[in-house]
């Protein structure tokens, strides 16, 4: 029987549903091959997926994305930087998960000519657990080692680009089984928005 204003008697909904239902909360679209835009992934800036990048191909099947400091990247702050682009995704590590692993290449223009100056674009990838953070890699222009990549040139800066070539890390996440946790990439410019940096990700994936 329903009752309503109307009627004199007040009204207040009543909800049901499966209580053993639980919000899905699995890592998704993790090898990116779902769209040409990264579906499943929270994004802010210049965000999407390719199939290659002059000469880099993915690690894994045949798409990968790319976050970068080009045309298109946020004016937000990112950790200090005013452009920037990131990726993010939160999900459940299930209880027996052992590592979550995923691979990156760093290309930039402002190698070699601005090794140890102020301009210094920076990557870094981290995983949140409720307040806490942990880097899980980080490069930067001062910082890494790289080396020269062909048939490649971003809009504006100059024709030199480099490479820190694909990496790969593995996270232990075993003390983190049953916790939500956010997984994110960041990338960043530091001192100038001429030389663009971009970043490229792939395979990302829990192993059981």
């Amino acid at each position: 029987e329903m009752f309503g204003d109307a009627d004199g008697h007040g009204a207040y909904p009543i909800y049901s549903g499966d209580l053993s239902t639980v919000l899905d909360l699995n890592l998704k679209n993790g090898d990116f091959e779902q769209s040409v835009y990264p579906t499943k992934w929270g994004t802010d800036g210049d965000v999407r997926t390719l199939v290659k990048l002059g000469d880099i191909v993915p690690v894994s099947k045949k798409r990968m994305a790319i976050i970068s400091t080009g045309v298109g990247s946020g004016e937000s702050d990112h950790a200090g930087a005013t452009e920037g682009s990131t990726i993010y995704q939160r999900f459940r590590i299930p209880e027996s998960a052992e590592t979550l692993s995923f691979s990156y290449d760093v290309v930039s223009e402002e190698p070699m000519e601005y090794v140890g100056s102020e301009y210094d674009d920076t990557f870094f990838a981290a995983i949140d657990i409720e307040e806490d953070s942990v880097e899980l890699a980080k490069e930067t222009v001062n910082t890494s080692v790289w080396k020269k990549v062909e048939n490649i040139d971003f809009a504006g800066g100059d024709d030199t680009v480099y490479e820190t070539g694909w990496t790969t890390i593995n996270y232990d996440v075993t003390e983190l089984r049953g916790k939500v946790v956010t997984l994110k990439f960041v990338v960043f410019d530091k001192g100038d928005s001429i030389y663009d940096t971009a970043v490229l990700i792939d395979n990302v994936k829990l192993t059981y």
